[in-house]
């Protein structure tokens, strides 16, 4: 990869600006605070990234020259932010958050069918079957997540996506 580029002051200021608040919002006591705009940075900043990255390989720049912006190699610029892989990755994405949503309105209706179930007036076997239903939908959501990650990593090596990284 090439020599870096020289952040413009305006873009140092700001994100020296950021580091600072997010700095006392954990000093003071507002850890969460502090975790909810990392969380809203993260994705101003995922989609300005795509962004970005679309915006100069539309223009004069390569995946090689977007690679370097972001410390990173052409092939993995070009994986993770060609308008193709987005849109491959976006679709699962959608796939992934129906399935999950669909996990969950299943789980939701178990509970409260349980809640009118005779065994639910006992407290404790209530709370046992409570347990095991936050267990299994746990695991389903892990599983649910796992088959997507091992989608994308399928994806990542298909041969079509990797043709066109050398293009």
């Amino acid at each position: 990869m090439g020599e870096a580029m020289e952040l413009p002051e305006i873009a140092r200021t700001n994100i020296e600006a950021i580091n600072a608040y997010l700095g006392r919002a954990i000093g003071e006591g507002r850890p969460i605070e502090a975790l909810v705009a990392i969380k809203t940075i993260g994705e101003v900043m995922d989609l300005r990234v795509k962004e970005a990255a679309r915006a100069a390989a539309d223009g004069v720049w390569s995946w090689a020259d977007v690679g370097d912006a972001l410390g990173i190699s052409k092939q993995a610029a070009h994986q993770k932010l060609s308008e193709r892989a987005l849109a491959i990755h976006e679709r699962l994405d959608r796939r992934e958050r129906a399935r999950h949503e669909r996990v969950s309105r299943k789980f939701e209706h178990a509970r409260e069918t349980i809640k009118k179930h005779p065994a639910a007036r006992d407290p404790k076997r209530a709370q046992t079957i409570q347990q095991k239903l936050d267990e299994r939908e746990r695991a389903r959501h892990e599983r649910l997540s796992r088959r997507t990650k091992e989608m994308r990593e399928k994806l990542n090596r298909h041969p079509r996506l990797r043709r066109e990284q050398t293009d």
